[in-house]
């Protein structure tokens, strides 16, 4: 064993240790064990299994990790040790993706050859018969199958007795299903002689002792007898059964609250409990409206089966409870639970059948409108999960209750679109699309022949509209109508009808009535694209030069003499009306262009105004079709009254940056800028706390000198700092100008500490005093002098708190009330201030105290342009509202972790420090003597860093240079987890958020094409595991134009590969990167939107000189180097930048004349769009197809290992690491 790694030499078979944990369900220790194993037999390095080639090896090795991981029950971790070349391994992944339809008839065929009389020679069941009997029994009641799952369970009873352990596991089982299906049934006498208790567990029940942890637990028995004795109102027996199924659940489960690892069957039983809950609150219920004297049912009761009750007793009760007994509230508070399980459908579906019996047993007076509610939640629920059995008994059950008389007409068409919307699922589009032409007529039909009015006449108007929406939405898709028709007689038919309705009604329905001006938007726009596609095109343009030769051939035909135009006066007849026709017809789509938009940007509009959510890819949609058409009158005009006047602010609050920056001179009077002015001035009076700092940033572009300024006027010009001033200045009238006098102050005092010149404070240990920051005052017409704690001290005075800034790095949440009472303020600061290690422009770490009492570190940078890390990390905010919409990214906890930048000027901003974190590189290879980094700790006799640097940089070839060299650099990166997080369990996790973060930032990375990934770049977590990544400098594909280009889609280099175990980038990160790419591809439409916003952008080129692509190189070859360059891009960036996330561009070391930006910008911001598109249509190869999210996914971790691009790579992008 390494000592140096795991801090003692124990001789020891690992192996064994792990196959021991395995069996005293320790699956973190065993899969640790494991590692261990590998690492001692593979020269202290984790070998992936697809590497190793002793196939007896990996047999037991697989074996060992897929008992393992088959107690996480969530995680990816299988599918990297599952083959799938087996029935045993398929039957697994089927059972871990829920595709119990696809392992239904695996465990057919697998029970056939392994018995077909499910028992051994010697009469006994084997064990892995027990476990394919179980696995048919978990298939068949997981796809609904009851009737089928009964067959079965019966047919097991024939079988000879077993006599076995491994046989009194499948009987357990068997007993379990048995229970279950007799509950759900209400079966509370027919089956009792076959599923009897066991004697013990039944006669400590009865009487009321204490059971022991050694007692089977049966939870679906407990429910039997829970349930049986609430149908009979025997309370009294009722509250022992209760008593004892929650004493055997906590017993059940003592095991796992003394560890984390094995916590299998907590989630379980905390659903249990709730069920029990569930049982209790109706019983409580049903006690508090019926006066009968509990009946002792229970004390009746013999092994031998139950057979006897009071008939006259129960009709007591149940004519009692129908008199008074209302069940609604009570389901109501039920389904507000549900919130938590709705993931998992197996869970909630168990919660949802308990919560139908005992709605059923009730007897309540709302017995059928609580169990039409609660039907329909299934049938929507079990719809989405794809259990299509369970949804169709669903609606089987309402059509029951439709044909006893039971359901209104409201509920009646809630089932039908519920039975549209599950044809629609199973690919039955003909069928679904009709069944909702059917009842959109049958809807029609009935309002305009009903007098129905008040709430119920609203309701069913709001069904028709969301019938309407999902009808048009399927027939737009499959193209099988008319655009008109789909428009008129759905979408705008469906807007229409909410028209009418009154204002209050559709208010308290906002979700429903936005999502359907949401549809005719969305259909709107995509006309308004296609049809301006096409008159764009070249054949609508070549068609254009043929109806104007034709015309003017017509005009010369029109000018010849009189007989000769009587001799062609056929010819002249139908040349004039095919001109005519031409040019009607062509005027009509041009006119059809602005009609559409129009139309789309006012249910946009409505929509927003509806909606009581942010509705964000929406705003996007709106902001993208007004920049686009910003010249057109018409347009800006809708805009302002349909859009700026309607919507709340608070809405456009997360791009106000992209709309502040199309803000221009005071003397263009343009349409736009009136529009902009509206909108700005509207955020900025009800939002201030989000866009005052963003105008004052604008303004200060004019204030400041140096060569980040020149290029900020190569680009802009001085107009928007100009306009920026007179929207100030019109501010400085309304309520917030005391808040805009402190934050100006506090901006100006921020932008001259991060100019503050710090070369005398050099190689000191100590901090240094604010007070030697003096502030100079240029705002609001005063002048003078102060240092820098003594200025926003005087601030305060002036003011008084309730008019200072909050902390600029705090995170606010834009209100729709508009209420900031509660936001942290800016109360003080650190006296002393601190600055980082290297450079000339060195950034100055300071500590901003707020109005909550706690402490914000951040990083002030001088000399330094952070808005593309502002537009990058706006760019990831809006990608985790994506990962957290979508269930598979959402189950995973998929996220990309941001931090707040706040640009102040082009040249100076604030940058939020995210704490506890480390650069990735530094673990690995030590930048100083101070510390050994884990490399030279591990491996002190490979070659160093440097070393490897100068080795590939000298080399004449390449590939064999980079081979030799990873022959003397072995990865260490798996031991960061092991130092940090010794706890099995905990490491476990640890290292999974960090596989799931690497991969969610591999793929956004690539699909935005963020280059520049070298190991400084990226910070690990020390307290989460995960990757953050900083320093967006190079973005969209522009790694592709450095001096040296890049040639892999993401950093996927060893190091990173041996942080993930011994599936490398199989299993967990694969699989991740699948489902982060399916979202990307689901939500594209959105994504190139979101991207038109930011790469339109007027405030950044996204462009690299030649020049700033080979300082960006320099910069990461400085980055190794313990004495930094003056030259060198890292002046202003050190190590501890680095884990402040400050990092920025290089604006400071390049010379004046070669900081403009390169022309033809708008070209490089289309070209930047297209190739995010076929990114996301999955074009990897120009002469290629399309390849599918699997394919695309392994060719990129291909290409990203490579050692051929690898080797290709600048040495100070470290590819060895």
């Amino acid at each position: 064993m390494n000592d140096a790694a795991y801090g003692c030499m124990v001789d020891v078979d690992l192996l064994a240790v792990a196959r021991a944990a395995v069996r005293v369900n320790m699956p973190y220790s065993a899969m640790q064990y494991l590692e261990m194993w590998l690492e001692n037999h593979h020269g202290g390095k984790i070998t992936s299994l697809s590497s190793l080639d002793n196939d007896n090896i990996v047999s037991t090795l697989r074996d060992i990790l897929v008992e393992a991981y088959s107690f996480d029950s969530d995680g990816d971790g299988i599918y990297g040790v599952n083959d799938g070349r087996t029935v045993k391994s398929q039957l697994v992944k089927y059972n871990r993706e829920d595709q119990y339809a696809n392992a239904l008839p695996l465990y057919d065929i697998s029970l056939q050859f392994s018995n077909q009389h499910v028992l051994d020679r010697d009469g006994t069941a084997s064990s892995n018969t027990t476990q394919l009997v179980g696995g048919m029994l978990a298939s068949l009641q997981s796809l609904g199958y009851n009737h089928l799952l009964d067959g079965y369970l019966q047919s097991l009873d024939h079988k000879r007795q077993p006599t076995n352990r491994s046989s009194g596991l499948a009987a357990s089982q068997a007993l379990e299903h048995k229970y279950k299906l007799a509950w759900k049934r209400m079966q509370w006498e027919a089956v009792l002689p076959t599923i009897l208790m066991p004697q013990d567990i039944w006669s400590k029940l009865k009487a009321g002792s204490k059971t022991s942890a050694t007692d089977v637990f049966s939870h679906q028995q407990m429910l039997f007898q829970g349930l049986r004795a609430i149908a009979h109102g025997d309370f009294r027996s009722l509250q022992r059964v209760t008593s004892k199924a929650k004493e055997q659940i906590i017993q059940s489960v003592q095991l796992s609250l003394h560890s984390f690892e094995s916590t299998k069957d907590s989630y379980s039983a905390l659903v249990y409990l709730q069920g029990i809950h569930e049982i209790e609150e109706l019983a409580d219920f049903m006690r508090k409206s019926s006066p009968v004297v509990d009946s002792p049912i229970l004390s009746t009761v013999t092994p031998t089966g139950l057979k006897t009750y009071s008939s006259s007793l129960d009709g007591a009760l149940v004519t009692s409870r129908q008199k008074s007994l209302t069940t609604m509230p009570l389901l109501e508070r039920w389904q507000r639970r549900h919130g938590q399980i709705k993931d998992d459908f197996d869970k909630a579906e168990s919660l949802l059948g308990l919560e139908e019996v005992l709605l059923q047993v009730s007897k309540a007076t709302d017995e059928a409108q609580v169990l039409t509610k609660l039907y329909l939640d299934l049938a929507s629920l079990s719809r989405k999960a794809g259990r299509i059995a369970v949804a169709y008994r669903a609606l089987m059950k309402l059509e029951q209750l439709d044909e006893r008389g039971s359901l209104n007409i409201y509920d009646t068409m809630q089932w039908q679109i519920q039975k549209a919307k599950l044809l629609w699922k199973q690919q039955e589009a003909r069928s679904a699309i009709w069944t909702g032409k059917k009842l959109c007529s049958e809807l029609t039909a009935y309002l305009d022949g009903s007098s129905m009015t008040g709430s119920e006449a609203t309701s069913l108007q709001l069904l028709h509209v969301k019938a309407l929406t999902i009808t048009g939405k399927w027939i737009a898709s499959l193209r099988s109508e008319s655009s008109q028709v789909i428009l008129e007689d759905f979408f705008q038919k469906a807007t229409n009808i909410i028209n009418g309705i009154a204002t209050e009604a559709v208010s308290e329905r906002a979700r429903d009535t936005s999502k359907a001006h949401f549809a005719l938007a969305e259909f709107m726009a995509a006309m308004y694209q296609q049809v301006s596609t096409r008159v764009a095109s070249r054949e609508w343009l070549a068609g254009k030069k043929v109806v104007n030769a034709r015309f003017e051939e017509l005009q010369e035909l029109t000018t010849l003499k009189e007989h000769m135009q009587n001799e062609n006066r056929a010819h002249i007849h139908a040349l004039n009306k095919e001109v005519k026709h031409d040019v009607n017809e062509r005027s009509k789509v041009e006119a059809s262009v602005d009609q559409f938009l129009i139309g789309a940007l006012c249910s946009y509009g409505k929509g927003l105004s509806l909606s009581s959510q942010a509705e964000l890819d929406m705003v996007f949609r709106v902001l993208s079709l007004w920049f686009t058409n910003q010249r057109k009158a018409d347009i800006n005009r809708v805009v302002i009254e349909e859009v700026i006047d309607m919507v709340s602010s608070y809405k456009f609050v997360p791009l106000s940056y992209q709309i502040i920056s199309r803000i221009s001179s005071s003397s263009d009077t343009g349409t736009f800028q009136i529009a902009l002015h509206k909108l700005v001035m509207k955020m900025s009076v009800q939002h201030p706390h989000h866009t005052l700092i963003q105008l004052i940033a604008l303004k200060n572009s004019g204030d400041v000198e140096g060569k980040g300024a020149l290029q900020f006027r190569t680009n802009v010009g001085d107009a928007k700092a100009e306009g920026a001033k007179v929207y100030l200045a019109e501010l400085m009238k309304t309520e917030q100008r005391e808040l805009l006098e402190s934050l100006d102050s506090m901006a100006n005092a921020y932008v001259q500490l991060a100019l503050f010149d710090t070369s005398e404070y050099h190689g000191q240990k100590k901090k240094i005093p604010l007070s030697k920051v003096t502030i100079f005052e240029t705002n609001s017409g005063r002048s003078g002098t102060a240092p820098f704690d003594q200025y926003l001290r005087a601030r305060t005075r002036r003011g008084g708190s309730t008019v200072m800034p909050a902390v600029l790095t705090s995170h606010i949440s834009p209100e729709a009330d508009m209420d900031y009472s509660n936001v942290v303020r800016t109360y003080s600061f650190e006296p002393h201030f601190s600055i980082t290690d290297s450079g000339i422009h060195r950034p100055k770490i300071i500590y901003c105290h707020g109005s909550d009492g706690e402490s914000y570190k951040q990083l002030v940078k001088g000399h330094d342009d952070t808005r593309q890390d502002l537009v990058i990390e706006q760019v990831f905010d809006t990608m985790n509202q994506f990962l957290m919409e979508e269930k598979a990214t959402r189950k995973r906890k998929l996220r990309l972790r941001t931090y707040r930048v706040v640009p102040l000027s082009p040249i100076a901003g604030v940058l939020e420090w995210v704490e506890n974190t480390t650069p990735w590189g530094s673990y690995l290879v030590s930048r100083t003597s101070k510390k050994l980094s884990a490399h030279e700790r591990y491996h002190p006799h490979e070659w160093k860093h440097t070393e490897c640097r100068q080795y590939l940089k000298n080399a004449p070839e390449k590939l064999p240079a980079f081979l030799e060299i990873q022959a003397n650099f072995t990865p260490v990166f798996h031991h960061f987890f092991l130092e940090r997080f010794p706890d099995a369990a905990v490491w476990y996790h640890r290292r999974l958020a960090y596989v799931q973060s690497t991969a969610v930032t591999s793929i956004v990375g690539y699909i935005l094409g963020i280059g520049d990934r070298h190991s400084q770049n990226i910070l690990i977590h020390e307290g989460t595991g995960e990757l953050v990544h900083i320093d967006f400098g190079v973005v969209f594909d522009q790694g592709m134009a450095l001096y040296t280009p890049e040639t892999v889609p993401f950093r996927l280099t060893r190091d990173m590969v041996d942080g993930m175990g011994v599936s490398g980038v199989d299993g967990v990160f694969s699989r991740c990167c699948e489902v982060t790419l399916q979202l990307l591809r689901k939500k594209s439409a959105s994504v190139v939107t979101i991207l038109e916003v930011f790469v339109h952008d007027p405030l950044y080129r996204w462009t690299l000189s030649p020049l700033k692509a080979l300082r960006i190189q320099e910069g990461e070859e400085e980055q190794d180097r313990t004495k930094p360059s003056v030259r060198s891009r890292s002046s202003s960036r050190s190590n501890s930048s680095k884990r402040a996330t400050g990092t920025g561009n290089t604006n400071e070391t390049q010379p004046a004349d070669e900081m403009h930006a390169e022309p033809g910008s708008a070209d490089a911001a289309a070209r930047a769009l297209i190739r995010v598109k076929q990114k996301l249509e999955g074009y990897e190869d120009p002469n290629g197809s399309a390849l599918s999210i699997e394919g695309q996914v392994k060719h990129l971790l291909s290409v990203a290992q490579d050692p051929h691009n690898l080797c290709k790579l600048f040495p100070g992008w470290a590819p060895w690491l």
